[in-house]
């Protein structure tokens, strides 16, 4: 039987060979950072020791600043020891993938040597017994690699990720967070429950309610934007319009649900800039303007942070989504993607150059825009034109939560395990 390297082997070295020193690198970054922040906690509180007189309150400070310092060392010690080993495990697996190459190409070569003298008007038998000799011998590495590489693998998807934070163990190891948080709950309960958590919270970048004065009338608005975005140009852009019940009740209203909070409560992480801007109205004259508002306040983030006007997308919940089927039909060649949640509108030729992944409560008959049937319909239209689009139905739901659904969805309709923020930021217009 032939052999062939499991795919997710193939995978893992694809996704990986190449990039692990530059992962290496920011860990030593992140590393620094917070090593620099346990100094200056430490010399914080030896100032408000030297300069205040001994109280309640200032020992107090004195005591969380000292305990800010101890838990930033041990986050120091975990990240560098689990990254480090991390790493080292990944290049462990790349070079045996590497080997298996090899072998097989080798294999490919024996065999080629069997079928030519097997093929000969009389074969040398001792030739050929002696080629399958090797390519036993060949077949029996690639077997011992390939499960070494395996094991490897399971091991490193497996590696322990909590961060223990104790405040009797700078160790990093100990006690588990239940067993603090029964002994001493104010005191020793970790704030951060899994090194994965924390990565996540350290690599976020900034979340900030801003002004864009437009030629149309003032927007507010939020963005976020990825940490280093000013020194980073080339990243994508994300314009995301909310639904109609946020119209009359203003910007607090945009982290109440959906996108919003789960950008500012950092339960997502997006991999490029991200517009959020508050819209009184989307419908007449007002609605006209309010769209040329938001497409000029886009560009401006665009050519402010040197953005890649390849890939600008839009997504929009339920009267957010109607909009966005809009603003694409008025702007031909601005945007590369598209993911309508929950809403439907009129489809031009220029969708045969967006890209579309919709989202649907498949029980959905919630108004005249917003049905489940229409929603498809306007997919097929898409499709009928040669452009791309696909559906993600939920087929219990109606019209609510669809749009905090979505998002839970980590497959995309190119085959990869993303969400549709990610699918959509690599989306590139040709």
């Amino acid at each position: 039987m032939a052999k062939e390297i499991k795919e997710e082997l193939k995978t893992f070295k694809e996704k990986l060979d190449g990039k692990l020193s530059s992962i290496t690198s920011s860990t030593g970054e992140i590393v620094s950072k917070i090593n620099s922040l346990a100094q200056e906690s430490t010399s914080t509180k030896s100032l408000v020791e030297a300069n205040y007189q001994s109280s309640t309150g200032v020992n107090q400070a004195a005591s969380k600043l000292a305990s800010t310092a101890e838990f930033l060392g041990v986050i120091s010690s975990d990240i560098t020891s689990t990254v480090n080993g991390a790493v080292s495990k990944a290049n462990s697996i790349i070079a045996d993938v590497n080997k298996l190459e090899s072998l097989l190409t080798e294999m490919e070569s024996i065999q080629a040597r069997i079928n030519s003298e097997s093929s000969k008007e009389k074969p040398n038998s001792g030739v050929i017994s002696s080629e399958r000799a090797k390519l036993s011998a060949k077949e029996s590495e690639f077997d011992e690699t390939q499960n070494k590489a395996i094991t490897e693998l399971t091991a490193l998807k497996g590696m322990d990720k909590t961060v223990n934070v104790s405040g009797n163990n700078s160790s990093g190891s100990g006690t588990t967070p239940k067993e603090e948080k029964s002994e001493d709950t104010t005191s020793k309960e970790s704030t951060l429950d899994t090194y994965s958590g924390y990565l996540k919270k350290l690599a976020y970048g900034t979340f900030t309610r801003q002004v864009f004065n437009s030629s149309y009338g003032k927007i507010d608005y939020y963005l976020y934007l990825p940490d280093k975005a000013e020194s980073t140009p080339g990243l994508p852009v994300m314009l995301w319009l909310h639904g109609g019940s946020a119209h009359n009740t203003g910007m607090g209203s945009l982290t109440g649900y959906g996108l919003c909070p789960q950008i500012q409560n950092r339960q997502v992480t997006p991999n490029g800039i991200v517009i959020l801007p508050h819209i009184k109205d989307f419908e007449g004259a007002s609605g006209a303007n309010a769209r040329k508002a938001v497409v000029e306040l886009t560009k401006s983030v665009v050519n402010k942070y040197k953005a890649d006007t390849k890939r600008v997308s839009i997504a929009g919940a339920s009267y957010g989504a109607i909009t966005g089927y809009t603003i694409i039909n008025e702007n031909p060649g601005m945007f590369s993607a598209f993911v309508p949640i929950s809403g439907w509108n009129k489809v031009t030729n220029e969708f045969k150059n967006v890209k579309v992944w919709a989202f649907h409560g498949a029980r959905d008959n919630n108004g005249n825009r917003t049905t489940y049937k229409g929603a498809l319909q306007a997919l097929e239209q898409i499709k009928s034109m040669g452009g791309q689009a696909t559906m993600t139905a939920f087929e219990n739901m109606w019209h609510s939560n669809v749009q905090t659904k979505a998002l839970t969805v980590n497959k995309s309709p190119d085959g990869k395990n993303e969400n549709y923020l990610d699918w959509a930021m690599s989306q590139r217009r040709a």
